[in-house]
């Protein structure tokens, strides 16, 4: 929950893109890949 509660207080939000997270936070959140390295980084 504490992604959602970030979400809702205009926070940054960063989550993987697995199981229902991205169901959860939709467009509002920033997701990716936790096991790729790479791709976190290229995010920023």
């Amino acid at each position: 929950m504490t992604t959602v509660e970030a979400i809702s207080c205009g926070i940054p939000a960063i989550c993987s893109n697995r199981a229902s997270f991205t169901e959860i936070v939709g467009d509002k959140a920033i997701l990716v890949n936790a096991k790729n390295e790479k791709e976190v980084k290229d995010k920023f």
